[in-house]
């Protein structure tokens, strides 16, 4: 049985908190604290180094920081390409993101990575940092890109991650995840969890297979994609906690699987396989109202079955407007019967879908649990 990689991927936690201690804006010969530190912003990164008796940030050549290199397209036979059944949903998922994919948009979010100054030439720091710039991209493309500063803490040393958690947040006492969105625009990869999910002891190794370099690499870009969420549906004085759960982590796995692919020169087709042979198990006869709660769901379901029902929404409305849009509902508030612990209710629900997709769930429900019945690993 494949090893899961334990990725927490609940939407941002609104808690207040400040960053202990604070970052200013990295520029070159700016103080720095910490010798060897790395932080990335935007195309640029710096390294915290001597200068006489001072520490200052100056900035790495292009050159010493490659990004991965794109992994060869797969090739198919005819007869191999004839007998393959592809999901029309997921089909039609590829053309839409392919289409946006096409805009002139270009990426101005802001960011800050941090890296721990032990670990600064991880490679498998900057494969995370590579996929984080093409979501911003992406997000962008798609025109939701993030409007909070992202600041991203990649480390080994669990105390010298917790030290820039907001102690309010899950993610202080996160160690045992491979990494999180927080609050105020936090998230942090866990390089040792990785490790110890590869049974690699403290080096990192060459991923061992396709399914493994997705999930070990694609974790920023799907807490990215939370971040959009939440910077989108704030403008209508809610959290993101209105989405169901499957829409709330479905979307940043759909966005990541698309993200993936481009950046290694696949289809969105054959990441989404990649993806379905590393996900959770027990899913296939999980209805969909069971996926509308605050938290996860108790078997991990709500990303490998938001990343279907997030399909076959595109592939019904055509419009990949619909992936952010369930939060610009009229409805006063967060509706009726919303609570913090189970999250929006089944009768908003159903009134928002109607609302903004002319969707009855009545009737669409079962054409998507007949999809997580097909296309969902099984036990």
């Amino acid at each position: 049985m494949a090893r899961i990689l334990r990725i927490l991927v609940l939407a941002a936690v609104f808690a207040s908190s400040s960053l202990v201690p604070s970052n200013a804006a990295v520029k070159v010969g700016a103080v720095c604290k910490k010798v060897g530190q790395v932080s990335a912003q935007g195309k640029n990164s710096f390294k915290c180094v001597y200068s006489g008796k001072k520490l200052i940030w100056s900035k790495i050549k292009q050159s010493s920081l490659p990004t991965p290199k794109p992994a060869p397209t797969p090739t198919l036979s005819p007869t191999q390409a004839a007998n393959k059944e592809v999901s029309k949903f997921a089909q039609a998922t590829q053309n839409i993101l392919e289409e946006a994919w096409k805009s002139s948009k270009k990426s101005e979010s802001k960011y800050q990575v941090f890296i721990e100054p032990a670990r600064s030439d991880s490679k498998w720091a900057k494969e995370n940092l590579v996929l984080m710039e093409t979501t911003f991209e992406f997000l962008a493309k798609m025109g939701y890109p993030t409007t909070t500063e992202v600041k991203a803490y990649i480390g080994w040393d669990w105390k010298w991650i917790q030290q820039y958690m907001p102690q309010q947040s899950w993610c202080y006492n996160g160690q045992w995840a491979g990494g999180g969105n927080c609050a105020s625009g936090i998230n942090f990869v866990n390089l040792k969890q990785l490790a110890d999910w590869q049974r690699s002891g403290d080096v990192e190794i060459e991923w061992p297979s396709e399914e493994a370099k997705f999930q070990g690499t694609a974790i920023l870009a799907h807490e990215v994609g939370h971040q959009a969420q939440v910077d989108y549906i704030a403008k209508f004085n809610r959290g993101s906690y209105f989405y169901p759960a499957w829409m709330r982590e479905g979307v940043p796995e759909l966005i990541k699987t698309f993200v993936y692919g481009k950046f290694y020169n696949r289809s969105y087709l054959e990441v989404r396989e990649s993806y379905m042979k590393m996900t959770e198990r027990k899913c296939q006869k999980v209805k969909l109202n069971e996926l509308l709660m605050s938290g996860n769901h108790p078997d991990g379901c709500q990303g490998v079955l938001g990343l279907l029902a997030s399909e076959a929404l595109l592939a019904t409305t055509g419009d990949v407007n619909s992936l952010f849009t369930f939060g610009a509902s009229k409805i006063a508030g967060n509706g009726p019967g919303f609570d913090n612990q189970n999250g929006i209710s089944a009768e908003t629900y159903q009134t928002v879908m109607k609302e903004m997709f002319g969707i009855d769930v009545t009737t669409w429900h079962p054409i998507v649990e007949a999809e997580f019945v097909k296309w969902a690993p099984a036990p």
